[in-house]
């Protein structure tokens, strides 16, 4: 991990610690997250690339899913009773 100083003037500061306040965080991740969401269209493409993937697994759940039979047991006394 990188430890990086900035310099800000207090209204600045004051402004960064407020919002940072509101979303229940710290400046450090709402800095962080900032930064992370300069990656651009490269961030939004892997985003896209999870999703296909997760749409394509999905559809092949669905696809090779198969009832394994049985009885349905609602309730724990139910599955043990013999």
């Amino acid at each position: 991990m990188t430890t990086l100083a900035i310099t800000l003037d207090d209204a600045a500061a004051t402004q960064v610690q407020t919002v940072a306040r509101k979303n229940h965080t710290t400046v450090e991740r709402l800095f962080v997250s900032f930064v992370s969401s300069l990656g651009g269209e490269d961030a939004n493409e892997k985003r896209a690339l999870n999703d296909e993937a997760a749409a394509r697994l999905a559809r092949t759940f669905q696809t090779l899913s198969r009832p394994l039979g049985g009885k349905g047991y609602v309730t724990r006394d139910e599955l043990y009773e013999r």
